[in-house]
């Protein structure tokens, strides 16, 4: 088995040094809500063990468990439930603007 470095580029913006202006953008993200429940079902639970190097480097285990990795990163701060219905949310208001748009915008058929 091969393996292949991904050419997918990944940048994580920690959301709390964003300019005041732009820091409401991520309560309507859907990328937000869908990254921050997928983190929480992956790493809610989990322990890690670090090896002797590591143990060597910090003193201890940097991140000993998924909730430090979650705290960490700044991905516990709402919980499971709070996504899914944020993205519900975000959902039913898209379906709302697309029904308004359809309803209302003149659709003259071009002659």
């Amino acid at each position: 088995v091969t393996c292949r470095a991904s050419s997918l580029l990944v940048i994580i913006i920690n959301l709390e040094s964003l300019w005041l202006g732009v820091k409401w953008l991520k309560w309507t993200s859907y990328l937000k809500w869908s990254f921050q429940a997928l983190n929480q079902i992956e790493f809610h639970g989990l322990e890690f063990t670090c090896n002797s190097t590591m143990v060597a480097m910090y003193g201890e285990c940097p991140i000993s468990n998924g909730s430090v990795a979650l705290k960490s990163y700044d991905l516990d701060g709402e919980s499971l439930t709070e996504c899914c219905s944020a993205l519900v949310g975000i959902i039913l208001l898209f379906l709302l603007l697309s029904f308004v748009f359809l309803k209302f915008v003149n659709q003259k058929p071009k002659k």
